[in-house]
């Protein structure tokens, strides 16, 4: 039988309480970064045209690089800001809260 923390881990990771979204935001980051340096360039190469290789290279795919992991970092930002505000009512980011007394 599970213990008292691991049943209670599974019942946060049910209700949705405990997160596991950012840490597959760091892979989804990192395949994401593949995909738009091989777009990047098949798309460079597929034009043919030097001058656009060269500044498609230079300008366009450290841009949509920065673009994206500038999404990501916001998306993590949503949930460390969760983390903040369940820590400043007194909880822990990845214990479940108490429910409000009835006033």
């Amino acid at each position: 039988m599970a213990s008292d923390t691991q049943r209670r881990t599974m019942q946060d990771f049910i209700s949705f309480r405990f997160m596991i979204t950012p840490a597959f935001i760091q892979i989804i980051w990192l395949v994401g970064s593949v995909l738009i340096v091989l777009g990047g360039l098949i798309s460079l190469i597929v034009t043919g045209d030097v001058v656009t290789i060269i500044v498609g290279l230079l300008v366009g795919l450290p841009i949509w690089l920065l673009l994206w992991r500038v999404y990501c970092e916001l998306v993590i930002l949503l949930f460390r800001i969760h983390d903040a505000i369940v820590e400043s009512k007194g909880g822990s980011a990845h214990a479940p809260m108490a429910p409000p007394a009835d006033a």
